[in-house]
């Protein structure tokens, strides 16, 4: 499959595994500014090139895998882990603007206006890309393969 046709069956389960994630955790929220953060942080993680599960799905296939559905998971799991580093990378670096959209930890600030301090955006930040994080691990225990797989587990763990 071609980087054209991968791109969107990427996308729609891409997307379906961030908005259910989302919702599951605006539910549990009661602060309105935690939950648009987290749509916010969404709209930013779905803007990107697909490159890097691109290449796990080439690699995957040309290893002997067959079909895409096989490897989601970990493709998914390969940008989560991406943008929760674009993430603290904006927060180390003082950055404003990522993808020509303002950064996590400086859209909560405009959000919440002067009742924030900078240390609390980035903090906010961080905490959000840990979440990605988080998720990203959520989805390789998801994926058939790896479960099956006792050396691929022992590897994930180490």
């Amino acid at each position: 499959m071609d980087f054209k046709a991968f791109k969107p069956m990427f996308d729609e389960k891409y997307l379906a595994f961030l908005d259910a994630k989302t919702d599951a955790l605006s539910s549990i929220t009661s602060q309105t500014e935690n939950h648009e953060l987290v749509k916010y942080a969404r709209e930013m993680a779905v803007s990107g090139k697909r490159v890097r599960p691109y290449l796990c799905y080439l690699a995957f296939i040309s290893s002997g895998g067959t079909s895409f559905e096989e490897i989601s998971d970990v493709c998914i799991a390969l940008e989560l882990i991406h943008t929760f580093a674009l993430f603290h990378d904006d927060v180390m670096d003082e950055s404003t603007l990522r993808r020509g959209k303002t950064t996590i930890h400086h859209q909560y600030l405009e959000m919440t206006g002067t009742q924030a301090t900078a240390r609390s955006g980035e903090s906010m930040a961080i905490l959000i890309g840990d979440l990605y994080y988080t998720w990203a691990f959520d989805a390789l225990l998801q994926n058939d393969l790896l479960l099956s797989n006792k050396d691929s587990l022992v590897a994930l763990v180490s």
